[in-house]
């Protein structure tokens, strides 16, 4: 679907530099849903559109973003 957009006069080739701008983008907003999702996981009993930082940390610090220690703070 990305490389049909980018190829809209089907000439069977992209623009590399293009390609790679919105594979970025594409990862950029999968990691965003994927944080929104896990944000709401940890606010799903009090729903007050918070977490703790606590809370933050962990999750930024897992497997999913591997966030260095200290990046954050």
């Amino acid at each position: 679907m990305l490389v049909q957009e980018l190829d809209q006069e089907n000439s069977g080739a992209v623009n590399y530099k293009e390609f790679l701008k919105f594979s970025y983008l594409s990862q950029m907003f999968i990691y965003h849903f994927k944080l929104e999702l896990m944000l709401r996981e940890y606010d799903k009993q009090e729903n007050t559109g918070m977490v703790k930082v606590s809370d933050l940390d962990q999750i930024l610090h897992g497997n999913v973003f591997n966030f260095p220690m200290g990046a954050v703070d």
